[in-house]
């Protein structure tokens, strides 16, 4: 979400008010009520992420130009209800977000070569929070919860 916002800002610094924005729709995912949510894109945008609702629950989506809004995964691991994709980094290779589940909720990242990893940060983890993708996509942070504390992480994405 950050780039977007630091993309509207320079149009409007630049002094291009006469300019006509342009905007596409992107779709939605099948199933369920008509509803979508862009939360990040590439800076060449062409990729975007985010969350969509389904027949069967929110489902995190990347849309691009070729294929359109596909789901990020084709079903979710076992013990989630829903998904969503909140990042993305520069180029599109590595995708941020987060599980939920019934009294569960987990980051994950999302390759192409990989494709979704739920890591676990540390004992007695209660919860994790993906937040951001660094725009080179080496580093992902966020938010690890356990009953005693809430601590912010920053690890190295294996792809």
């Amino acid at each position: 979400m950050h780039r977007t916002t630091l993309a509207l800002s320079v149009v409007a610094a630049a002094g291009i008010a006469h300019a006509q924005p342009s905007f596409r729709l992107l779709g939605d995912l099948p199933g369920g009520t008509f509803d979508s949510e862009a939360l990040d894109v590439t800076d060449d945008g062409t990729t975007v992420v985010g969350r969509s609702r389904t027949a069967t629950g929110t489902r995190a989506f990347r849309w691009t130009q070729a294929q359109g809004m596909r789901p990020l995964v084709p079903s979710l691991p076992a013990g989630f209800t829903s998904d969503e994709a909140t990042d993305i980094d520069a180029d599109g290779d590595v995708i941020a977000g987060q599980l939920d589940g019934p009294g569960i909720r987990r980051m994950f990242y999302w390759t192409p070569a990989r494709g979704m990893r739920i890591p676990v940060f540390r004992g007695g983890e209660t919860e994790s929070i993906g937040g951001s993708v660094s725009g080179d996509g080496v580093f992902v942070g966020g938010i690890s919860v356990t009953p005693a504390d809430s601590l912010a992480y920053r690890f190295r994405v294996s792809t």
